[in-house]
């Protein structure tokens, strides 16, 4: 079950992260276990992950080093949606609006 206001840190959010992906499950939302947007996009910024944001904000997290380098957390369940921003190593962070289909 998910915990909230839960307090972990860049590597605890990274194996989290990692087990989603591996269960092929969905992206947690900020909040759940922890997670907050502040430590995923760190994790971005340095290296670890890819974060491409669908309509909805629908995230769905690459994992980009270690052994499970690959493997990504559930795509969204509309074939259509297309990320409209990524976040990653060296991109700057504009702020983009929500936008929704």
């Amino acid at each position: 079950m998910a915990m909230k206001n839960k307090r972990i840190d860049a590597e605890q959010a990274f194996s989290l992260l990692v087990g989603v992906a591996l269960a092929g499950e969905r992206c947690p939302k900020a909040g759940t276990d922890g997670i907050t947007s502040q430590l995923t996009s760190d994790l971005a910024r340095r290296g670890h992950i890819r974060i491409d944001v669908y309509p909805h904000n629908y995230r769905v997290i690459t994992i980009l080093t270690g052994p499970n380098a690959g493997i990504a957390t559930k795509p969204p369940t509309d074939p259509k949606w297309k990320p409209y921003l990524t976040i990653e190593q060296d991109r700057p962070s504009p702020y983009h609006p929500r936008v929704s289909p």
